[in-house]
């Protein structure tokens, strides 16, 4: 039986950080650079895993507006993050996962930090 060709519909992105200083003393900021390439053409679905994280406020926003072009293009984010400010921007829909399960979904114009807060903690 010959294998089944699946498209290509899960494109990735990732950023790269690059110190100028020596591994040995910390960076004082960090770079951000994208990296999209080896895409021919735009996913249906894009995953970003704390895309954010240790990035500088600059750099953190053009992360962002990236997400939001795309989301605005029809492409699909999957956003998994633990920052609730970012979830809270970027998401349509919050599902939060605890202890391997889904414990809860909400819409952005629903969500209740407070509510959000006690489901990531275990309670539903």
């Amino acid at each position: 039986m010959p294998e089944r060709q699946w498209p290509r519909v899960v494109g990735t992105w990732e950023s790269r950080r690059r110190s100028p200083l020596p591994s040995s003393s910390p960076p004082p900021s960090l770079q951000f650079q994208p990296r999209s390439e080896g895409l021919s053409s735009e996913p249906g679905v894009l995953g970003a895993a704390n895309p954010t994280r240790g990035l500088d406020v600059g750099a953190t926003e053009s992360v962002r507006t990236l997400l939001i072009e795309a989301a605005a293009r029809g492409v699909g984010i999957l956003l998994i993050s633990e920052d609730l400010d970012e979830i809270l921007v970027l998401a349509d829909r919050i599902a939060v996962i605890f202890e391997g399960r889904i414990v809860g979904v909400v819409s952005r114009a629903g969500a209740d930090v407070q509510h959000i807060g006690l489901m990531m903690a275990g309670a539903s």
